[in-house]
Protein backbone atom coordinates (compact mmCIF):
# COMPACT_ATOMS: atom_id res chain seq x y z
CA UNK A 1 0.00 0.00 0.00
CA UNK A 2 2.89 2.31 0.92
CA UNK A 3 4.24 2.04 -2.65
CA UNK A 4 1.20 2.44 -4.22
CA UNK A 5 0.94 5.52 -2.81
CA UNK A 6 4.68 6.64 -3.42
CA UNK A 7 4.24 5.77 -7.24
CA UNK A 8 1.05 7.86 -7.06
CA UNK A 9 3.04 10.86 -5.79
CA UNK A 10 5.50 10.60 -7.99
CA UNK A 11 3.09 10.41 -11.28
CA UNK A 12 1.60 13.47 -9.76
CA UNK A 13 4.96 15.00 -9.13
CA UNK A 14 5.54 14.59 -12.67
CA UNK A 15 2.59 15.87 -14.15
CA UNK A 16 2.86 18.98 -12.51
CA UNK A 17 6.86 19.44 -13.69
CA UNK A 18 6.04 18.96 -16.76
CA UNK A 19 3.05 21.30 -16.70
CA UNK A 20 5.43 23.61 -15.31
CA UNK A 21 8.10 23.75 -17.69
CA UNK A 22 6.21 23.32 -20.84
CA UNK A 23 6.72 26.32 -23.44
CA UNK A 24 4.74 28.97 -22.86
CA UNK A 25 2.46 29.67 -26.18
CA UNK A 26 3.33 32.53 -28.77
CA UNK A 27 1.65 35.42 -28.08
CA UNK A 28 -0.52 35.91 -30.95
CA UNK A 29 0.72 39.17 -32.98
CA UNK A 30 -2.53 41.46 -33.61
CA UNK A 31 -3.90 40.96 -37.47
CA UNK A 32 -3.18 44.13 -39.36
CA UNK A 33 -6.21 45.57 -41.33
CA UNK A 34 -6.20 46.13 -45.39
CA UNK A 35 -4.88 49.34 -45.05
CA UNK A 36 -2.41 48.46 -42.73
CA UNK A 37 -0.78 45.74 -44.90
CA UNK A 38 -1.42 47.52 -48.20
CA UNK A 39 1.13 50.60 -46.00
CA UNK A 40 3.43 48.25 -44.97
CA UNK A 41 3.76 46.60 -48.50
CA UNK A 42 4.15 50.10 -49.91
CA UNK A 43 7.01 51.18 -47.60
CA UNK A 44 8.96 47.91 -47.93
CA UNK A 45 8.60 48.87 -51.79
CA UNK A 46 9.32 52.39 -51.48
CA UNK A 47 12.74 51.60 -49.30
CA UNK A 48 13.56 48.44 -51.86
CA UNK A 49 12.89 50.13 -55.04
CA UNK A 50 13.49 54.14 -54.15
CA UNK A 51 9.73 54.91 -54.71
CA UNK A 52 9.06 58.60 -55.39
CA UNK A 53 6.12 60.05 -53.36
CA UNK A 54 4.13 59.93 -56.54
CA UNK A 55 4.74 56.25 -57.33
CA UNK A 56 4.35 55.24 -53.34
CA UNK A 57 0.38 57.34 -53.51
CA UNK A 58 -0.36 54.69 -56.76
CA UNK A 59 0.84 51.64 -54.99
CA UNK A 60 -1.01 51.99 -51.79
CA UNK A 61 -4.96 51.90 -53.70
CA UNK A 62 -3.35 48.95 -55.58
CA UNK A 63 -2.24 46.96 -52.61
CA UNK A 64 -5.52 47.59 -50.57
CA UNK A 65 -7.70 46.67 -53.82
CA UNK A 66 -5.25 43.49 -53.85
CA UNK A 67 -5.93 42.84 -50.21
CA UNK A 68 -9.43 43.12 -50.55
CA UNK A 69 -9.57 40.57 -52.81
CA UNK A 70 -7.21 38.26 -51.54
CA UNK A 71 -8.94 38.34 -48.00
CA UNK A 72 -12.66 37.75 -49.61
CA UNK A 73 -11.32 34.96 -51.62
CA UNK A 74 -9.44 33.67 -48.72
CA UNK A 75 -12.72 33.70 -46.67
CA UNK A 76 -14.74 32.18 -49.72
CA UNK A 77 -12.42 29.41 -49.91
CA UNK A 78 -12.35 28.75 -45.91
CA UNK A 79 -16.57 28.10 -46.19
CA UNK A 80 -16.54 26.69 -49.10
CA UNK A 81 -17.06 22.54 -48.04
CA UNK A 82 -16.61 21.17 -51.62
CA UNK A 83 -13.12 20.36 -51.88
CA UNK A 84 -13.41 20.78 -55.69
CA UNK A 85 -13.87 24.17 -55.75
CA UNK A 86 -10.07 24.88 -54.18
CA UNK A 87 -8.45 25.12 -57.39
CA UNK A 88 -11.35 27.98 -58.67
CA UNK A 89 -10.24 30.37 -55.37
CA UNK A 90 -6.49 29.24 -55.83
CA UNK A 91 -6.99 30.57 -59.78
CA UNK A 92 -8.77 33.72 -58.71
CA UNK A 93 -5.97 34.54 -56.09
CA UNK A 94 -3.32 33.84 -58.61
CA UNK A 95 -4.73 36.40 -61.22
CA UNK A 96 -5.64 39.31 -58.37
CA UNK A 97 -1.27 38.49 -58.12
CA UNK A 98 -1.04 39.08 -61.92
CA UNK A 99 -3.20 42.33 -61.45
CA UNK A 100 -1.33 44.08 -59.03
CA UNK A 101 1.87 42.95 -60.66
CA UNK A 102 1.28 44.60 -63.50
CA UNK A 103 -0.32 47.71 -62.01
CA UNK A 104 2.79 48.25 -60.24
CA UNK A 105 5.19 47.63 -63.24
CA UNK A 106 3.02 49.94 -65.12
CA UNK A 107 4.78 52.88 -63.45
CA UNK A 108 8.01 51.70 -62.42
CA UNK A 109 10.89 52.60 -63.99
CA UNK A 110 13.44 50.12 -66.13
CA UNK A 111 15.72 50.52 -63.39
CA UNK A 112 13.39 49.96 -60.35
CA UNK A 113 12.09 46.85 -62.53
CA UNK A 114 15.69 45.35 -62.41
CA UNK A 115 16.09 46.26 -58.65
CA UNK A 116 13.02 44.47 -57.68
CA UNK A 117 13.28 41.50 -60.28
CA UNK A 118 16.66 40.81 -58.43
CA UNK A 119 15.69 41.16 -55.08
CA UNK A 120 12.14 38.72 -55.65
CA UNK A 121 15.20 36.45 -57.34
CA UNK A 122 17.37 36.34 -53.86
CA UNK A 123 14.41 36.57 -51.40
CA UNK A 124 12.72 33.37 -52.70
CA UNK A 125 15.77 31.45 -53.17
CA UNK A 126 16.74 32.64 -49.48
CA UNK A 127 13.48 31.80 -48.39
CA UNK A 128 13.53 28.02 -49.82
CA UNK A 129 17.30 27.91 -48.70
CA UNK A 130 16.30 28.31 -45.25
CA UNK A 131 13.01 26.59 -45.00
CA UNK A 132 11.13 29.98 -44.38
CA UNK A 133 7.70 31.53 -45.08
CA UNK A 134 8.61 34.31 -47.42
CA UNK A 135 7.12 37.50 -45.98
CA UNK A 136 4.10 39.41 -47.05
CA UNK A 137 5.56 42.52 -47.56
CA UNK A 138 7.41 40.66 -50.91
CA UNK A 139 4.45 41.03 -53.76
CA UNK A 140 5.25 37.67 -55.42
CA UNK A 141 5.92 35.98 -52.20
CA UNK A 142 2.44 34.27 -51.37
CA UNK A 143 1.93 34.03 -55.15
CA UNK A 144 0.82 30.53 -56.32
CA UNK A 145 3.29 28.76 -58.71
Amino acid sequence: MKKHIQLFLVVIIALFATNTFAQKSKVAKPKLTIEQKAIRNADSLKVRLGLSDIQYAKVVPINVEFFKTKDATMKAMKTDTVAANASIYKSQIKTAFETRKKAINAFLTTEQKATWKAWRKSHIKNAKTNKVKPSEDDIDANEPE
